[in-house]
């Protein structure tokens, strides 16, 4: 059992179920709802913890962990983690200091397919005022390349085949049994930018690939959706594009496609006003993998 676990930023991600549950494994739990305004609060809500869960709109970095070493032992991040080079927390020098660093995977990623078929029939057909050709279209038939074949990307991926779209998709790993299954062909990245009329990027947070020379080869009279959870592009190289005839860019959270919210007016972007993500199922299913992250580190 931890002495003290603190929740940084991330108590209101989790259910009131999934909070109450905490303190089977902790002999004290804080709990912070709003999110820290500078790294010097992030490190002082830290402190006098031996554990503490983390969200992704907050980072630990290795000077926290350094000063809360050797008291911190455990850091939960109740947000996705692929690995050290997207992560929130420096997980490198957690290694270091013998911190234990969990994440989550596939908890929000079902709501997203959902409002990827929605944003994009919206835009084809005209449904909310702007309309990408002159007249309605169908997902049929169009060229579709996904940037990244994560669970997301694959949940994307099956969405657009069951509507018809003609697939194809970047990815640094091949992912044979989805091209079996689907009949997606995998292409370079800037084949697939030249081949593409629609580009849905899924990528790991803190991987932006679209930029200037990105969107150039993408070319004009296109569609940009970003449903990754950070930026998949540079917002200068993104503003310029959609200054151009016939561009459209949707993101399903604003800090994934303009935290500045200067572009968000403009008719040819269609952002949601909050995460496809996070749905009552996913903050469940969040909460369930959370403390299954805590229980195995207490056990092991």
């Amino acid at each position: 059992m931890f002495n003290k676990l603190i929740c940084i930023e991330s108590a209101g991600s989790l259910t009131e179920e999934a909070l109450a549950l905490l303190n089977n494994y902790a002999r004290e739990v804080v709990l912070h709802h709003d999110i820290p305004s500078t790294p010097e609060e992030v490190r002082a809500r830290m402190e006098g913890a031996d554990a503490v869960l983390v969200s992704y709109t907050s980072r630990i970095d290795g000077w926290m962990l350094r000063e809360c070493s050797p008291l911190l032992r455990y850091v939960g991040m109740t947000c996705s983690l692929y690995g050290p080079e997207s992560a929130n927390v420096d997980i490198l020098t957690a290694r270091e200091l013998g911190i234990t660093v969990t994440g989550c995977h596939a908890y929000g990623d079902r709501g997203v397919p959902e409002f990827l078929i929605h944003a994009l029939t919206s835009v084809l057909h005209g449904f909310r005022g702007w309309q990408w050709k002159d007249y309605p279209l169908e997902i049929t038939g169009q060229k579709v390349g996904v940037i990244g074949l994560g669970s997301t990307g694959q949940l994307n991926a099956r969405a657009l085949h069951f509507f018809g779209a003609d697939l194809r998709y970047y990815d640094k790993f091949p992912k044979p049994e989805l091209e079996a299954e689907l009949g997606i062909q995998p292409m370079a990245f800037d084949d697939l930018l030249g081949w593409a009329d629609i580009i849905v990027s899924c990528l790991n947070t803190n991987i932006a690939l679209m930029d200037t020379r990105a969107f150039s080869l993408f070319g004009d009279g296109k569609i940009y959706i970003n449903t990754s959870i950070g930026p998949a592009h540079d917002l200068t190289a993104l503003e310029a594009w959609l200054g151009r005839p016939g561009n459209f860019a949707i993101g399903d959270l604003q800090a994934s496609l303009d935290a500045t919210g200067r572009l968000l007016e403009r008719p040819n972007v269609l952002c949601a006003i909050k995460p496809s993500g996070m749905t009552t199922q996913a903050r469940v299913r969040l909460g369930e993998i959370v403390l299954a992250n805590i229980a195995a580190f207490l056990d092991a």
